[in-house]
This record gives C-alpha cells, structure tokens and sequence, in this order.
C-alpha cells in the first residue's frame, strides 16, 4: 500500500531515496553561494571599489623615515633606500612637537640607526674664544728704509765699487767715484780758503768765504770726511767718492763704470732690511677688531715651526672694493736677514680675547637665511634649534643665542639628520592635507584617489620635489591601483 504522504507512484524498479538528501542539496547550494559572495567582495576589494578615507591604524604599519610613502604592514626593508621600516607611530610621535626651525621637526631614533649615520655629540662650554685674526700675507721692504743714490751735479764713473745687485753695503761704503770740473772748481776755492785759515792772515770776508765754499760742496753731496781731507792735505780730489747714507740690500744698479750722469739722475737704491713689513687682508667683517699696535705672528713654510713675532703698524684708511677687504701694514724685526721682500706667509693677528657659549663650526647648519644646530635632549631625541653667532676661531663658534652650557649638540654627520628632519616634518604636513587639493601637487589631484593614497603622493612631492628621478622612484612605491579605476591613472 502507498504512503499518503507519495505524491507520485513509484515506477517499476526504482527506490525510494534516502531521508535528507534534498535538505543537504539546499545546504550545498548555500557554501556555493557564500563562496561566491567572498570571492566577489574580495575582488571589489583589491579594485579599491571599497576604500576608506580613514587611514588604518598606524601601530601596525610600518613606514620608511626617510621615504613615508613606502608602507607595510610588517618590518621590512624600504624599497628605495633599503633602510628598515620603523612603526610609524614613532615616526609620527617625534614629529608631534613644533620646531621653532621653519620647515624641520624634532625626530626620535633608535639607538642602532643613531651609530649606523655616525653621529656624534658635544657639549656647549662656556670658555676663552681663540680670537686671532688669521690671513695671509706678502713680505715687503720697509719704505722708512729705502734710499735712492743720485747725484747733485754732472759727471763720469770713475771707478765703480759695487758692481752687482743684491750686495749688502753699509752707511758710509763707497759705491762709486765721479770726476766732475764743477766739483773741481768748488774744491779750489776750499782750498784757498784752508789757506788763509792756516796762515792766520784771513780777513772777516775771507773767513765768510771759506765757510760759504765748505756748505757749497757740502749741499753738493761731499762727505764731510773728504771736506776734512781737502781742506788737510791741500789737494783736490780728482774722483770724488759716491757714498750710501743707509745700510741695507742694493735692490738696483743703474750705472756702469765710465758712463756719464747727468745731476739727479738714480744711480743705486738700496733698501735697509732691518725691518721688514707684510701687507694682509682683513675681511670686512673683522675690520673694527684691528689696532695699530696689536701683537701678530707669522708663519713661513720656508721655517717650519717656527714663528716670528711682529706689530701691527698701520691700518689703510681705505676698502678693496673688488675684494671687500681692509689691507693692514705689519711689521718684524729682521735682525738675521732671514724675512726676504716677496715671501708668502700666513699670520694671525691676536685681538682681545672673548668668552662665551662656544660650539663645534660643524654643528652649525647655515642655509644662508638662518643657522641652526641640533641638540640632543635624551632617549634618542633630536631637537632643530635656530642659533645666533658671534665670532668665529679655527674649529669654533660663540653662540650668543640659543643653546645653554651642557647642552649636546651634534658634532658630525648634522647633514644626514638635517636631511630626516626635513622628510619628518614634510610627512607631518602631508598627514594633515587639506579636503582642496594644493597647486603645488596637480599630479597628485590627477593620478591618485583621495585618501592614503593621494596623501603618499603629497608627502612624496614635498620630500623629493627637487629631484625628479628621487620622486619618480618615491611614487613608484605607492602600491597600486592608484585610482579605482586603474586606467584612468597616467604613469
């Protein structure tokens, strides 16, 4: 008999099916579907059809320090640079504090990445600037010792005693002999007048005659030992001796034996060597710390390490004007000859010296516009700091503004975290972009959705707007698609 609840009868042959094949047919046609609604979620999904504007949390993510554009949500290495990813928690926890260094953000490094750039720190003290003025010079002879050897009247070289330049001669050497008929004729009427003298005959105006014709050949130039001679011996000299009236250096010869002078014509200059001067440059800047009479010290590669100590003896009234410098006149005692004119030396003028808040010259950052150092304040922590300078000494800066004593400031490798302090402070500004898009980033509005994607972009743009090949490699980075619509970006 057939069960009432049969619809149909059973054919001839067949079995009835087993007891809850239909309900495990819908659960199969259930999994089917589920599965399928995965996969298509999953797919909208790597096509960006659901992307947030949100930005994920930032404690799983991990970011490049010098390159934020590059993300992962594991550590990793930075596909640009290769340096390791760090939390970008960290990154933007040291970038939280203002900086007081327009376009720099204070930024905290770990202890590894602090030896792997090389950095180094110093403590600012308060101490004694070394203050000298340094330059460089040109020795020179002393012009208070020039002479130049010419002659009062006309005449022809007899004898010539010094013969080549360059030899040293002493006050009172004979350089040379002249004759000349009017030395001749002056050096009679001395004679005569010796006469009378000796023969205790001479009248009022003969004794004024004999004294005229002594200061006659005097103002000629006659040495007053060979008036002595003259009016002795009675006899005229034929060639009358050239002296030097200086010691020092014949720096020229202008006559040969023989040839004929004419009066005042330039027959030696010699020059008195017992001083010399060196001529420096001061710049602009230094110039209201010269005196005249400060101490100063040369230093000649010829000496090696030694020094010779000298004054400043006058300072120029006027400035090079291609230069912008002020010349100053030094002078040194050269007792040994040793300072010849024309050597080349470098020379420190030493000035008052300063005390004060003093620093590395290489922890100062100087753009031109400001200067600026970074101190480390602990943990790892780097602070941008503007600073004002005073004077500078050698491998040292005053810092009038600033800093305090015992701050740590770094001494090396400032350039390296100068460049990281510019990449977090341009991360910070693209974490905060405005709902406009900024003109300085059409690219970005053109190529890039809104959201994480366009703020990588921007924070690209800022680091490596400069560098062409920098922001094509930083782009590069950013995972695709760009836009939810991949075509539609532009590479």
């Amino acid at each position: 008999m057939m069960s009432k609840h049969d619809d149909t009868e059973m054919q001839e042959g067949e079995e009835a099916p087993p007891k809850g094949v239909r309900t495990m047919a819908i659960v199969r046609w259930l999994l089917v579907l589920l599965m399928a609604a995965i996969a298509t979620v999953s797919i909208a999904s790597y096509f960006g059809a659901f992307t947030s504007d949100a930005p994920s949390d930032s404690a799983t993510r991990y970011i490049c320090p010098m390159h934020p554009s590059v993300v992962s949500d594991r550590p990793a290495e930075c596909s640009i640079c290769g340096m390791a990813l760090v939390l970008e928690s960290s990154v933007e926890a040291s970038s939280q504090t203002g900086s007081d260094v327009p376009g720099l953000a204070p930024l905290t490094l770990e202890d590894h990445r602090v030896q792997l750039l090389g950095l180094k720190t110093e403590a600012v003290t308060f101490t004694e600037l070394d203050n000298a003025i340094r330059t460089v010079g040109v020795l020179q002879a002393n012009e208070n010792g020039l002479a130049t050897i010419t002659t009062r009247f006309s005449g022809y070289i007899e004898k010539l005693y010094v013969s080549e330049t360059g030899r040293a001669v002493k006050q009172g050497d004979a350089l040379a002999t002249i004759y000349s008929p009017e030395l001749l004729a002056a050096q009679q009427d001395l004679i005569n007048a010796a006469k009378w003298l000796r023969e205790g005959q001479a009248t009022t105006e003969q004794l004024a005659l004999a004294k005229a014709a002594r200061e006659r050949l005097e103002l000629l130039g006659v040495a007053a030992q060979e008036l002595d001679a003259i009016a002795r011996t009675g006899v005229a000299l034929k060639a009358v001796p050239i002296r030097s009236p200086v010691s020092g250096v014949v720096l020229q010869r202008s006559v040969v034996q023989g040839a004929a002078v004419q009066a005042g014509a330039a027959l030696f200059d010699i020059a008195d060597l017992s001083t010399v001067w060196l001529v420096a440059s001061v710049y602009e800047v230094d110039a209201s710390r010269v005196r005249v009479g400060q101490k100063a010290t040369l230093h000649l590669a010829a000496f090696g390490e030694r020094d010779f100590r000298g004054r400043v003896q006058f300072i120029y009234p006027t400035l090079e004007a291609d230069s912008r410098t002020l010349r100053v006149r030094l002078e040194f005692p050269n007792a040994r000859s040793e300072l010849r004119p024309n050597m080349y030396g470098d020379v420190a003028i030493g000035v008052d010296a300063v005390r004060g808040l003093v620093v590395p010259r290489e922890a100062v950052v100087d753009t031109g516009e400001m200067t600026y150092v970074f101190v480390a304040t602990g943990e790892g922590r780097f602070e941008p700091r503007r600073v004002k300078l005073g004077l500078k000494a050698k491998d040292r800066v005053q810092v009038k503004e600033g800093v305090k004593e015992g701050d740590a400031v770094v001494s090396s490798a400032g350039f390296l975290l100068d460049s990281e302090s510019r990449i977090r402070a341009a991360f910070s500004r693209g974490k905060s972009i405005p709902a406009s898009p900024p003109q300085a980033n059409p690219r970005c509005e053109r190529d890039f959705d809104r959201g994480e994607p366009f703020e990588r972009c921007v924070a690209c743009s800022s680091s490596h707007g400069a560098h062409p090949q920098m922001l094509e490699d930083c782009l590069n980075a950013i995972p695709k698609p760009w836009k939810k619509n991949a075509r539609d970006a532009k590479p």
